[in-house]
């Protein structure tokens, strides 16, 4: 079933792209169903676990059509301030690196947007020696230059965005200098936290439960999957 445009519940419109990605994103498993739910690193339960790691890193062509709508993105709220700075991605660790490298090796393949796009590595561990003693990031921030966005494969509650962001203030990559940008928002609170810790913006390519509500209308997921992510979903907002 070739789809050109399909309209969600929510009334999110996907065109092809979105749809193909979709289709992608279920067959290497990005986004994962169990019966048994599982324990996410928020504490919270839940049937969906999004990954983002191997099944990226082992599909490097699903990785590359993101990386597009990416930087697509990226550059659309760019262009809406104004903003001719040079875009750099910086990847939270580990989900976050591939997401940061691929978009730049992409643009710098097919100048997409026409924008000189880079990446700098976020280390894991603050490192202890060499030129870059006591760095999180490779690289000294330069916002006046530099148009940074800080990149995740999902949000749930905002916690790992929270550390992170207490870390790049360490190396003098502060929040208000910087967008974020998530894969996959769970819908759980996380995004308005997000906006809280003063990014200049925090956006998500896609909801939790419109990718669900995709795989049930694409036919890759059973009906019964929506409705439990959306008694997930509602239930966090009761």
């Amino acid at each position: 079933m070739n789809m050109e445009t399909l309209e969600l519940p929510s009334g999110t419109i996907f065109d092809a792209s979105d749809i193909a990605l979709m289709r992608e994103f279920a067959r290497v498993g990005f986004i994962r169903w169990s019966d048994d739910p599982f324990t996410l690193k928020s504490g919270i339960r839940s049937h969906v676990y999004v990954c983002g790691r191997e099944d990226f890193t082992d599909n490097p062509s699903v990785l590359v059509a993101l990386a597009r709508k990416t930087l697509d993105h990226a550059d659309a709220f760019m262009k809406a301030r104004g903003d001719t700075r040079r875009p750099g991605f910086i990847g939270i660790p580990v989900a976050g690196h591939p997401l940061s490298i691929v978009p730049a090796t992409v643009e710098a393949i097919e100048h997409r947007t026409g924008r000189d796009v880079f990446f700098r590595v976020m280390r894991e561990k603050k490192k202890e020696h060499g030129a870059h003693h006591s760095k999180w990031v490779a690289g000294v921030a330069d916002p006046a230059a530099h148009c940074y966005i800080l990149i995740d494969n999902v949000v749930t509650d905002g916690g790992s965005k929270r550390e992170a962001v207490d870390r790049l203030a360490e190396d003098s990559y502060h929040a208000a200098d910087m967008d974020c940008i998530v894969i996959v928002d769970r819908e759980q609170g996380g995004i308005p936290k997000m906006r809280g810790m003063g990014f200049r913006s925090v956006s998500a390519l896609y909801t939790l439960s419109d990718m669900t509500g995709a795989f049930v209308a694409l036919g890759l997921w059973p009906q019964e999957s929506a409705e439990r992510v959306a008694e997930e979903i509602g239930a966090h907002h009761a």
